[in-house]
């Protein structure tokens, strides 16, 4: 499944968590069940992943695209490697199953490895010359989402941008392995792209199934349900308008079918933790 470029736009990429891993040989640990997927690029040594009895050995100078799941990691040599969590939403085709396919492990090119080392490398850099320590053991240096929250806008859109553009490398890499949306679904997303605010029972009417049924096949398939992606649909198109346009926020929650001003800016808060009138200045500062 190749990835049309029309379909990354417009997408949403926040590092949910960046980590630091220096181990010796023979140090080992069984994570706890993650549903963020996080791109990792070892630097030296050797990792080996196992995941449901199945295992991935990863060298120094390979990049690993790791799932969820109880992952018990240990190493083979003494190893450095650094990892970063990625949340997207606005995929829709392979957000929703990024996070249950197999590890994807690859040798880049020598280019290709300078881009994705200097971007993680960078990331890292950032974080962990702004914030405190926030977890540290004797084998990673992490920050979490909720240290990642401290930081000031100008710098999270920073470490964000560096998330998408790793997401960017690796979607070539791991695209070929998601398996193909039935056409009923590549349908109803692009209604719901167009239409956000749509009633899902109209979505389930057009696919041709019950609205029990369409919950259901639409959440096995993409692992989000209708209702919160069409959330992140209204979200993105209110972030499109506040970015690109001058209009009222009246204006722009009546486009979006809210009863109100009040309501739309306490669902963008709620999805944002910032409000409409604070996302338009952080993307257009006064001079």
């Amino acid at each position: 499944m190749l990835v049309d470029s029309k379909a990354l736009s417009p997408t949403f990429v926040d590092v949910d968590w960046i980590c630091r891993h220096r181990w010796k040989a023979g140090d080992r640990e069984i994570d706890r069940p993650a549903r963020i997927p996080a791109l990792w690029i070892v630097l030296s040594g050797a990792v080996q992943i196992t995941i449901g009895g199945h295992r991935w050995l990863v060298k120094g100078g390979q990049v690993c695209w790791s799932v969820s799941g109880h992952r018990d990691i240990a190493v083979i040599e003494d190893a450095e490697w650094l990892s970063v969590g990625l949340r997207i939403t606005g995929l829709p085709r392979v957000s929703g199953v990024l996070a249950k396919i197999e590890p994807v492990c690859w040798v880049p090119s020598a280019d290709e490895l300078v881009l994705i080392q200097g971007w993680v490398t960078q990331a890292f850099s950032i974080v962990s010359s702004r914030l405190p320590k926030f977890h540290m053991s004797g084998l990673s240096e992490r920050y979490t989402r909720e240290c990642l929250s401290k930081l000031d806008v100008g710098t999270s859109l920073v470490v964000n941008g560096l998330g998408s553009a790793l997401l960017g490398a690796a979607i070539p890499r791991i695209s070929r392995h998601l398996p193909l949306l039935p056409e009923w679904l590549e349908e109803t997303i692009k209604q719901i792209e167009e239409s956000p605010c749509m009633p899902v029972t109209e979505w389930a009417k057009n696919a041709g199934y019950s609205v029990s049924q369409f919950r259901h096949l639409f959440q096995t398939h993409l692992d989000i349900s209708p209702r919160r992606y069409k959330q992140e649909c209204m979200f993105r198109r209110a972030c499109y308008l506040l970015e690109t346009t001058d209009l009222p926020l009246s204006s722009i929650s009546g486009e979006l079918n809210f009863d109100s001003m009040a309501s739309f800016c306490r669902f963008f808060n709620q999805l944002s933790g910032s409000t409409p009138t604070h996302f338009r200045e952080s993307a257009y500062p006064p001079y």
